[in-house]
């Protein structure tokens, strides 16, 4: 069973650390010592660094590539993969892996338990360390302290949504109010409770950290905040521009629960992510070192051009497409290559094609600030808002992503262009036709919805390299449109992406074996709250659009 197990490593991954105090390392963090409680808030800032750096699993000083292949497991074959941003060979797995939709057992169970860890446990050690935590009548309650503790709190909150929001998105229903005491095997909650308990959290986070602010608290963690040097106010525009995410992510499934948390995202005190310096990124700083998983993806060589995102950024004439890939040389032409979804040749056919362009010290990026002008374009066009136009949102979140990649726009946003066929140097019978005819230029098109085709695909180009949370929007809008792979070997029911690539694929990753073992009691509820079969071809709960 998935217990609370307290190491030293995890609590200060990048902090130095005392290891005489025999007692205090083995302190229950469920059940703080009276010193530990007079700490005003700090008992518990030496987890953050970890806890951070696990959310998108991020490599630190620490030695070994834990944090890099935790990233391989749970991002690049996954939501990388089925976004269109990253092609490889099906070499994982002895040829038959996700990129054709065969999903192994021990692949399910390595995200589930990656994700649900690397977030709650820390998450549960937090929250003890900032409340006042009595047994009544045998059942742990969480009594709130000052208000330091409750701001720290709060920050936690924010973190752990961030990292929980990736497990629903792409399991559903998942173990999440009733985790406690200790023990992460829970009861499911169904996602569109989960979605309504992240929403409701967020809005009491910013509203802590607000009042924690006009109380004086301009920072928060002391020195043990790798993502905003104890900024206050960027916490409340991260835990802001966060609701605004999912708020717009349950659009199609509830439209009174969207609308309501996007007034609330909007006109929140703290603002939202609007400017560089406010983008919620991990980078190696003078206190804190990180390294971005990645770079040893490269090293592996399994981490090449994506076919879908390299027909759009050629046929748009994209610039940001030199940030992304490399170039590379293949029979005397020196240019981007890609490879497609689901490619059986064998892996060292790829060794020439474009990789992506990151290394060690590339930040590991949480949320831009271009995307928060394309979440409020998308709102903008549906009459959520109206402190602007979609157009204007759009072109502000184009050059943003310029910007944020030391580039600009220039007349990209102004100027036609539609997306390109992907030719394979190597297998003319791996080609084809671009499954998308979008213009980027807002006045080339006419209907709303081909102006959420556009928001969307430029979103989708601007969050490179955030797979998961491309993925997710393919699900919920259909778009970017998505090439279908070269073969379907799939073990979970996934079906074929569609001719016009905007629905089929996998819909959702099946629970793991081992989670019908570890936690058999809850597992026929778990599979009830789905509303359907548990494979791959189930819809999550937002995935309400007809595609």
């Amino acid at each position: 069973m998935r217990k609370i197990l307290i190491a030293l490593s995890s609590v200060l991954l990048v902090t130095a650390s005392c290891t005489k105090d025999f007692e205090k390392v083995n302190t229950n963090p469920l059940f703080p010592d009276e010193h530990q409680r007079t700490l005003d808030g700090l008992a518990s800032v030496g987890i953050f660094p970890s806890f951070i750096a696990g959310i998108i699993p991020t490599g630190t000083a620490k030695a070994g590539t834990e944090a890099q292949n935790n990233y391989q497991v749970t991002s690049c074959m996954t939501g990388d993969i089925w976004s269109g941003y990253v092609g490889v060979g099906t070499q994982w797995d002895g040829g038959i892996s996700t990129p054709n939709f065969y999903i192994k057992e021990g692949r399910r169970s390595g995200v589930f338990k990656t994700m649900l860890e690397s977030t709650m446990l820390s998450f549960l050690q937090i929250k003890a360390a900032n409340h006042d935590v009595k047994l009544e009548n045998g059942v742990q309650v969480f009594h709130k302290k000052g208000i330091t503790d409750q701001a720290t709190f709060s920050v936690a909150q924010i973190i752990k949504v961030m990292g929980m929001h990736r497990l629903t998105d792409l399991f559903g229903p998942a173990p999440y109010s009733r985790i406690g005491g200790g023990n992460l095997i829970a009861p499911y909650d169904s996602q569109e409770s989960i979605y309504r308990s992240m929403l409701a959290e967020l809005q009491e986070a910013v509203e802590t950290l607000n009042r924690y602010k006009l109380d004086g608290g301009d920072k928060i963690l002391g020195d043990s905040d790798p993502l905003y040097q104890g900024d206050t106010e960027k916490w409340m525009k991260l835990g802001n521009s966060l609701m605004l995410r999912l708020a717009m992510r349950v659009r199609y499934a509830d439209a009174a629960l969207c609308q309501s948390y996007v007034t609330k995202a909007t006109t929140n005190p703290g603002g939202l992510i609007t400017e560089l310096g406010d983008i919620a990124k991990l980078q190696t700083n003078g206190r804190f070192i990180f390294k971005n998983s990645y770079w040893i993806l490269r090293t592996y060589n399994e981490a090449n051009m994506g076919a879908s995102i390299y027909s759009l950024m050629k046929g748009y004439n994209d610039a940001r497409i030199d940030k992304y890939f490399t170039k590379r040389t293949i029979n005397g032409n020196n240019d981007y290559f890609a490879v497609r979804m689901g490619s059986r040749e064998p892996k060292a056919k790829y060794t020439d094609y474009s990789e992506v362009n990151i290394t060690e010290a590339t930040p590991t990026y949480w949320f831009k600030a271009s995307e928060v002008q394309f979440l409020l374009a998308e709102a903008a066009l549906y009459g959520l808002i109206s402190s602007d136009t979609a157009k204007n949102y759009y072109q502000n979140g184009i050059a943003l992503s310029f910007k944020e990649n030391g580039l600009e726009a220039g007349t990209y946003a102004t100027t036609p262009g539609v997306p390109v066929r992907y030719v394979d140097p190597a297998r003319s019978d791996y080609n084809v036709e671009p499954v998308s005819t979008i213009n980027k230029r807002w006045d080339s098109e006419t209907t709303t919805e081909a102006h959420l085709e556009q928001i969307i695909t430029q979103k989708y180009i601007a969050n490179f390299p955030l797979g998961l949370e491309s993925y997710a929007e393919w699900r919920r809008t259909g778009y970017p449109r998505m090439m279908p792979p070269v073969t379907n070997m799939t073990n979970v029911g996934a079906t074929n992406i569609s001719n016009d690539g905007k629905s089929g694929g996998v819909r959702r990753m099946p629970f793991s074996i081992e989670e019908y073992t570890l936690n058999r009691n809850n597992m026929s509820e778990a599979v009830n709250l789905l509303g359907g079969n548990d494979n791959a071809a189930t819809d999550v709960w937002w995935d309400k659009k007809s595609k």
